[in-house]
């Protein structure tokens, strides 16, 4: 942002010979692209990184594991505890 702002004070790269008004706006959607791509970055990353808890990594990696490899019963009957499954019967 300290970039484009510059560029904009100057009068230089894409708003070279533009009226005031014309460079202003550029100026104005250039900065929105930026933090929109931070935005994008920003909220990509967060939900890449799940939290640990300091000493507590291999409790963490056994709930995710456990997490992903949960199945609904094969027997094709309700469980009793969780309801999933299809119910008894029904084929």
């Amino acid at each position: 942002m300290k970039r484009e702002r510059r560029l904009y004070s100057h009068g230089a790269g894409s708003y070279r010979g533009l009226p005031e008004r014309e460079a202003y706006l550029t100026f104005v959607e250039a900065i929105e692209g930026i933090i929109a791509e931070e935005q994008n970055i920003f909220w990509r990353d967060r939900g890449n990184n799940l939290p640990t808890h300091p000493g507590n990594a291999d409790a963490d990696a056994r709930y995710i594991n456990a997490k992903s490899t949960h199945r609904a019963p094969s027997n094709g009957k309700m469980s009793a505890d969780r309801g999933v499954g299809t119910p008894a019967g029904v084929e």
